[in-house]
């Protein structure tokens, strides 16, 4: 529910105001990619990943045996919510490496989404039909908030791009006047 949701988040606030750290144990797994796996019970867990996110979290970080970011988890899983905190938070939708074929976090929200379609078993199991349509919306809602994060990623590689050939103009209209 979403009491316990915020529950948890409150419990992960006391940790870590209690001294508790946001990067995972040398060789392990951060607490933040562990928030946004799969499993922990049913309730959101936004409010957790939001004060991980605040405390600090590293959201380049990789997890050890597959090198995908907590973005990565969170589109795997479906957890639109965390998608969205993430993407706020600046992670980047980069592409994975490692024991699957390089893959980015919008391609892999599209497979999501295919998997859904197609009625597909997918990281998230849902229990029941009611579950099922919001694991629906949660793939559509990443896929919809993926695309907008990397559709402002290419307009502000265009607009450095764009500065930069403005420089070089600039640059090379000064050296021939000289």
């Amino acid at each position: 529910t979403a009491e316990d949701a915020a529950t948890i988040g409150q419990i992960v606030t006391l940790l870590l105001e209690a001294g508790a750290g946001v990067e995972g144990p040398e060789g392990g797994d951060s607490p933040l990619i562990l928030a946004c796996i799969t499993g922990g019970g049913s309730c959101s867990k936004a409010p957790a990943v939001q004060a991980l996110v605040d405390a600090g979290a590293n959201l380049r970080a990789r997890c050890k045996s597959l090198q995908m970011t907590a973005l990565h988890w969170a589109v795997t899983c479906g957890f639109a919510d965390v998608v969205e905190i993430l993407l706020t938070a600046g992670a980047s939708a980069t592409t994975i490496s490692g024991k699957n074929p390089r893959l980015s976090v919008l391609q892999m929200a599209e497979k999501k989404v295919a998997q859904l379609k197609k009625g597909e078993q997918v990281a998230r199991v849902y229990r029941g039909e009611d579950e099922k349509v919001v694991v629906e919306h949660d793939a559509t809602a990443i896929k919809r908030l993926v695309s907008a994060a990397a559709e402002q990623r290419s307009e502000k590689k265009a607009a450095k791009a764009e500065k930069k050939a403005s420089k070089a103009g600039a640059a090379g209209g000064a050296s021939k006047a000289a």
